[in-house]
């Protein structure tokens, strides 16, 4: 029969850094929910402000993971979720042709998710199981609240993160989101290249 765990004592460097740590978290948390809130339609505008706790139980699955048996999933698996403007739509229907064409399998919000499905839920589910986070950078998406929303998810999933930055300079990029490394593609060569490194993350 096993013990249970024995007493502890935490030295000074490691109580100052469980405290840090447990900060870092905390403000996690605190930004996902806020930004689960006001994604979430509200009838009073007064309340589009107000997180509630469900915001808060949602952000820490997202961070922390689900407590329990996960649900049955209503998304496919997939290698590589893409995040994007839909203004940014025909270069992201030419890079999910080359995607196709190198048989990777990725998420599309506006293919995958099926009809009468919660749309939040869905994305939610097809950061957690995908390999790869791809956010496509242009001006337009940078200063989207999908963007920072669908980014913070997959940095707090710790997930593999590959920021696009199309006509967007790498300093423009904000934090937590620069210190991914980045691709730029802006021609048919950068995109080719983008493919290969996509294709050798699938296989890692």
């Amino acid at each position: 029969m096993s013990e249970g765990p024995r007493d502890y004592d935490l030295n000074f460097d490691a109580a100052n850094e469980l405290e840090e740590q447990a900060s870092r978290a905390k403000r996690i948390l605190e930004r996902l929910a806020a930004h689960l809130a006001a994604t979430e339609p509200r009838g009073d505008p007064q309340l589009n402000d107000i997180v509630d706790a469900e915001h808060v139980r949602q952000a820490a699955e997202l961070l922390l993971g689900s407590i329990g048996t996960p649900a049955p999933s209503s998304t496919r698996s997939c290698c590589v979720f893409i995040s994007f403007s839909h203004q940014d739509e025909p270069f992201v229907s030419e890079l999910v042709a080359k995607l196709e064409d190198a048989r990777i399998s990725y998420f599309k919000a506006d293919r995958d998710i099926q009809p009468a499905t919660d749309w939040a839920e869905a994305i939610w589910e097809a950061i957690r199981s995908c390999r790869v986070f791809l956010s496509v950078l242009t001006p337009r998406f940078i200063k989207s609240r999908w963007f920072d929303l669908e980014g913070g998810a997959a940095w707090a999933s710790r997930k593999t993160v590959l920021p696009v930055l199309r006509y967007v300079d790498r300093s423009d990029v904000p934090v937590p989101f620069d210190r991914f490394q980045s691709i730029v593609v802006e021609n048919d060569q950068q995109l080719s290249e983008l493919i290969a490194k996509l294709r050798e993350l699938s296989q890692g």
